[in-house]
């Protein structure tokens, strides 16, 4: 028994319909998704960009002149940690960030032609150098005073010279209490003092300060050496000279009554020499070195007598 199937043509073409929106919604949220990863993707690259921009990023500065002054103006998109400067690649100067982004400061200029250096270092420990030649005829003094120690014998011979004028110079041997000495009034720019070297191993700090409280330092170490003891007696008819050293006598010199005269044996550590008088007024001047080279000394005067 044959039966005909029979299917509704308007059920199965609103089957179709539905199945077309909904893949048309399925490609249209597919197409979303690439759209708002790509949008991320493209979000991530920009910051990420950003934050590289930021961390390679220098302190940027600006120096100019306003009269006799330096004005320095710095701009930074992190935290400034430090500024130092200095003229002529002297000593630095440091100013403190304080963790500013705009900082300005301003600088007196000194005198002369000076070259200004500066650099400036952010929290991240990156730095950027200026440099920078200035011309100012009339401005502040900058200049250290120098000062020099030279050997001379026992002594050591402190010179203290500046461009303009000194104020004082102090000086000390390890921590004993400090002398100070000032420029005389024929010339206030040099200050010369010679100081006797102590017994062993001393430091000697000198400081001299100029009249635009310019300072300088200098500290060495030097080793005494003892110098020779003199003694002179009168022996009947005669003088009798002697010199004692610890480290051995070389000879000995003296003047008598103007006359010169010299003794040298073998270097020991006590060396005499008996020498007659003549009747009447005696001066002597005596001399005795050391093999070290320092040398003591004795002035005495006598008048003569023979006994009957």
């Amino acid at each position: 028994m044959n039966q005909i199937l029979y299917i509704d043509k308007s059920k199965r073409t609103k089957t179709v319909e539905i199945k077309k929106v909904i893949k048309f919604f399925g490609i249209s949220l597919i197409a979303f998704g690439v759209v708002m990863i790509g949008h991320g993707t493209y979000a991530k690259i920009k910051n990420s960009e950003y934050e590289k921009t930021i961390m390679n990023a220098v302190p940027v500065a600006s120096i100019e002149r306003n009269g006799q002054n330096l004005v320095i103006k710095i701009n930074h998109s992190k935290a400034i940690d430090k500024i130092e400067y200095n003229w002529n690649g002297e000593s630095n100067k440091v100013i403190n960030g304080n963790n500013r982004n705009n900082i300005e400061e301003t600088i007196e200029l000194p005198a002369g032609n000076n070259i200004f250096n500066l650099v400036i270092t952010d929290i991240a420990g990156k730095t950027t150098t200026y440099n920078k030649e200035f011309s100012v005829e009339n401005g502040r003094d900058i200049t250290k005073p120098n000062i020099t120690l030279s050997i001379e014998g026992n002594y050591i011979k402190i010179t203290a010279t500046d461009e303009t004028a000194l104020s004082y110079v102090t000086y000390r041997w390890n921590d004993e209490e400090e002398k100070q000495l000032t420029p005389n009034t024929t010339d206030n720019a040099k200050i010369e003092e010679s100081v006797e070297i102590l017994k062993g191993q001393n430091k000697l700090t000198v400081i001299a300060v100029d009249s635009s409280n310019n300072t300088s330092t200098k500290e060495e170490t030097f080793e005494g050496r003892v110098k020779p003891t003199v003694e002179v007696y009168v022996d009947g008819d005669s003088f009798l000279i002697i010199a004692r050293s610890e480290v051995k006598i070389q000879k000995i010199d003296y003047n008598l009554n103007g006359q010169d005269y010299s003794v040298q044996y073998e270097p020991s550590e006590v060396m005499q020499y008996r020498q007659p008088i003549a009747e009447g007024y005696n001066k002597i001047q005596v001399k005795a070195y050391s093999t070290e080279g320092t040398i003591g000394e004795y002035e005495g005067e006598y008048t003569y007598t023979p006994q009957n």
